[in-house]
């Protein structure tokens, strides 16, 4: 824009906490871009973005506050209060930024009124696509889909498949747009959409499926953060490292419309790759944010 002769002008819709990958800075990133630049720059923006608050998860255009050397203009209309995505309910970014940052008692508050915004967990996979289908099936506009992390190649023991291979010739506009009643759908729940594919789109109701990726530490204090590497987990020690996998839930967290289902799998005593004390801290940290098991509504 400093290099266009006459005038130019860049109409950014930017959020907070959807960094899921290297390169990828955010929020922050435009503010050191603005103090790095070689012009005199006026800023046009919502108190939200300057102060930090739910809608940009915590994030802020500046780290400290605004720079004597930055003219800021605040104006609220920039600041879009109704989330377009999920209409029905305004609070889940609140509750995901709550159950993200280890609050359950704050998650509690926000957590979506059911009749408005289901949100419900299972530990079983069988009874997230029913669920899914009881409430899209027979509606051709409606849309339903799973959603897992990049990071966990051990879905694979429950058949769905995470491997980058196999996803390089799987064609993603056919799971977004395809019938229902076609293989490739998403609604067929066969196949489940990483964060990068469905990062900026949404379905109507999501299954997201829970990784071993992000689980609790044995006091329940605190994530532990890993990925998987050969055939094993390795702990993520970097705060950036961190920052990508939570970032990873916020984005699939936030992909429904009108409701969500979340799978905590099980685990397996055989397997050390899929042990099932991590899964059951994350299914007992859910229900204290929460989060009803599907079980309990059908009683």
């Amino acid at each position: 824009m400093e290099r266009t002769k006459e005038w130019s002008v860049v109409v950014a819709l930017v959020g907070g906490g959807q960094e899921i990958f290297i390169g990828e800075a955010g929020l922050e990133e435009w503010g050191r871009a603005v103090l790095g630049a070689r012009e005199h720059w006026s800023i046009v923006a919502s108190q939200e973005v300057i102060s930090g608050g739910a809608s940009v998860a915590g994030h802020r255009l500046f780290q400290t506050d605004v720079p004597s050397c930055i003219e800021v203009q605040y104006e609220e209309r920039a600041y879009l209060k109704v989330s377009v995505r999920s209409h029905r309910a305004q609070h889940i970014n609140q509750w995901v930024n709550s159950v993200l940052t280890l609050d359950a008692s704050d998650a509690q508050i926000n957590l979506p009124d059911y009749r408005e915004f289901p949100l419900v967990m299972t530990r079983n996979l069988d009874v997230v696509r029913q669920w899914l289908r009881d409430r899209s099936g027979g509606d051709p506009d409606k849309r339903c889909g799973l959603v897992a992390t990049s990071e966990d190649q051990r879905f694979r023991a429950h058949g769905l498949e995470n491997s980058t291979g196999f996803r390089s010739g799987y064609s993603y506009e056919k799971w977004f747009l395809a019938p229902q009643n076609d293989i490739r759908s998403s609604s067929f729940l066969e196949v489940p959409a990483s964060e990068f594919e469905c990062q900026g789109l949404e379905l109507d109701w999501v299954g997201v499926c829970w990784g071993g990726d992000l689980t609790l530490n044995k006091f329940s204090a605190g994530w532990d953060y890993r990925k998987f590497r050969g055939a094993r987990w390795q702990v993520c020690r970097s705060e950036s490292e961190q920052a990508y996998i939570r970032n990873r839930y916020r984005v699939l967290l936030t992909r429904a419309r009108s409701g969500m289902v979340i799978w905590v799998p099980s685990g397996s005593v055989a397997d050390s790759t899929r042990d099932p004390i991590r899964f059951e801290r994350v299914y007992r940290y859910l229900t204290n944010a929460g989060v009803p098991d599907v079980a309990d509504i059908r009683s």
